[in-house]
């Protein structure tokens, strides 16, 4: 814009206008939480708080009955829209008010019907932007009445077994659930990790105590595990990945169901506790030695001598401590990889990923010479000595704690005639001077990732 403004000729005040390019709005800490519905889901809905997610699912009685949310529509800029009716026995209720409950500020619900709407639902996430956690509560929906009393459990199986073969094929089907459970987790990690911008927070399987064939045939790593955790070692051992971490065991609410005599999947409250510590510190806070608001008890008793046989397999333990209440107490991810062993520091990198792709993507198509160079390396030096500021990045100094490289040197003529940018960074996120060097490729598909 010209005006005479902008070239005055005697003394005064003049206004000059100028173009400010503003940053969109970047959150953390923002799960989504998958519900299991009868009906076919409907897009996710956003929701800020406890009131209105109650608004969006009611719940009625008490001991953990639940009423469903059967023809009632919500209005809103778009219109009216029907409302799924959550399925018998989902989590979603309870789950979601321990994540309020914890400090949780905003999250996504998102339901589906079925594997094939589970799928879809899952894809269908890619949308959300904001979003940076992911949690399936109602994965879990099929082992809520395996989760109760043992002897409840082992009685069930016994009477079956002495019924029709017919009755013992349906409970070695019933076994078989165990396999789906652990297979759906597996897809909400190659979510994750296909994305490469978000993080899954997954339950353990309950202790389920059921007959010895299963605990002691099937699924138990260690004979005195048998009616522990044999469940959990071997979930873990079909369980790996860089962006996702696990929870053991599930905790009790006042609201949960007396099928599960009250235990829930943990997910709803970690996912506040990382919400909190998110706002409060930033991503590089481990979100660990917390107290998990709303958890009455613990499904099992952790102890130092039985935590040091589930903490080398980066099973995050949940434990109730005299005086201090019940606490989180790892923060270990699902990766085998040594870089990305703890939940802070991978998460540092998603979320300077998914800062990179949403600040950035205006550089696609730009001229890709010494004039877009400096201007990357300019926008990502700002962002990192903001979070070095922060003590997200170890070092003395900005120097040590990171670098940016965006020149000739990663962008040799051969690779700019294929359209793309690459700009080399390095974080000390682990130790001072200790550089985890990832590769940031602008392309016309978008903004790519690739780390160790």
């Amino acid at each position: 814009m010209t005006s005479v403004f902008e070239s005055p000729k005697t003394p005064g005040v003049y206004l000059r206008s100028q173009a400010s390019r503003l940053r969109p709005a970047f959150r953390t800490g923002v799960p989504v939480f998958l519900g299991s519905s009868v009906d076919d889901g409907v897009e996710p809905r956003l929701v800020e708080n406890l009131a209105e997610f109650q608004d969006f699912c009611q719940t009625l009685g008490n001991s953990g009955q639940r009423a469903l949310r059967t023809g009632q529509v919500v209005t809103g800029d778009r219109g009216p829209k029907p409302l799924s009716r959550l399925a018998k026995g989902s989590f979603l209720p309870q789950v979601v008010r321990g994540f309020f409950a914890n400090g949780g500020q905003r999250c996504y619900v998102a339901l589906y019907a079925g594997d094939i709407g589970f799928d879809k639902t899952l894809a269908g996430l890619a949308l959300l932007n904001d979003v940076d956690l992911v949690c399936a509560p109602d994965i879990m929906r099929a082992l809520r009445d395996l989760a109760g009393p043992a002897q409840a459990n082992r009685d069930r199986a016994a009477d079956q077994a002495a019924q029709t073969p017919a009755r013992c094929q349906e409970w070695a089907t019933r076994i078989d659930i165990f396999d789906w459970v652990v297979d759906h987790q597996r897809q909400v990690l190659n979510h994750c990790q296909a994305l490469g911008n978000r993080f899954a927070i997954l339950d353990g399987l309950p202790i389920c105590n059921l007959d010895q064939w299963i605990t002691e045939r099937r699924y138990r790593k260690d004979a005195k595990a048998a009616d522990r955790d044999g469940l959990v070692h071997w979930q873990r051992s079909r369980l790996s990945d860089d962006n996702g971490a696990l929870y053991f065991p599930w905790i009790r609410t006042l609201d949960g169901p007396t099928e599960s005599r009250g235990f829930i999947p943990p997910c709803g409250h970690i996912a506040g506790i990382y919400a909190a510590a998110d706002a409060r510190d930033g991503v590089h806070k481990a979100p660990a030695n917390e107290v998990i608001e709303g958890a009455l008890d613990v499904q099992v008793r952790i102890v130092n001598a039985y935590q040091d046989e589930l903490n080398p397999e980066n099973i995050n333990c949940l434990r109730s401590f005299p005086g201090r209440g019940i606490r989180v107490w790892g923060a270990r991810t699902l990766s085998t990889n040594p870089v990305w062993q703890y939940v802070s520091v991978r998460r540092v990198f998603l979320t300077a990923a998914r800062w990179i792709e949403l600040n950035l993507a205006d550089v696609a198509f730009e001229p890709n010479d010494d004039r877009l160079w400096p201007r990357i390396e300019r926008d990502l030096t700002g962002y990192f000595t903001d979070l070095f500021r922060k003590g997200a990045l170890h070092g003395a100094t900005a120097e040590e704690a990171f670098y940016v490289k965006c020149n000739a040197e990663t962008n040799p003529p051969e690779l700019r005639d294929t359209g793309q940018v690459v700009t080399e960074i390095g974080l000390a996120a682990a130790a001072p001077a200790e550089f985890i060097v990832i590769r940031i490729t602008h392309g016309s598909s978008g903004v790519t990732v690739a780390g160790p």
